[in-house]
């Protein structure tokens, strides 16, 4: 599988490395994980792993726009993995199993406000690296 290293794709030091899941749950549970945090992310894992598949009941409402499911994709990581502004292509649900993550969400309508990449790999992702206490308060101001 590949993962990524590092804390946040859009750090200089992150990588991908191809391991197998028993290396990658090796590197997980290791007690100094920190200096090489890995991060499984948008990874067709219930597809390779049928028994998780097996118990996952997809909510009905995900069908109620008359849409079909796009992808059933696990994001797997320790402490310590950030995931930047950012901004997905398709609609999410989101579960967390273990531990916690903090999600701030923002209408599309201010996505330009959010200084995207300009270049093509990273245009979903905002340039601003951990959003500043003035930033945000400007943005709920001024939208909200």
């Amino acid at each position: 599988m590949v993962c990524q290293v590092g804390k946040s794709y859009v750090c200089n030091e992150w990588r991908h490395d191809l391991i197998t899941f028993s290396h990658f749950l090796k590197r997980m549970s290791s007690p100094d994980c920190s200096g090489n945090l890995t991060y499984l992310a948008q990874h067709p894992l219930f597809d390779q792993i049928k028994e998780l598949r097996e118990d996952i009941v997809v909510p009905e409402y995900c069908y109620a726009g008359g849409g079909e499911l796009q992808s059933l994709n696990a994001w797997f990581g320790p402490h310590g993995t950030v995931t930047p502004l950012h901004h997905d292509p398709h609609h999410n649900l989101f579960a967390q199993v273990l531990g916690r993550k903090y999600i701030r969400l923002y209408h599309a309508s201010i996505s330009e406000d959010l200084y995207p990449h300009m270049e093509t790999m990273l245009s979903n992702t905002s340039q601003v690296r951990g959003l500043c206490q003035i930033t945000v308060q400007w943005l709920e101001q001024m939208y909200f």
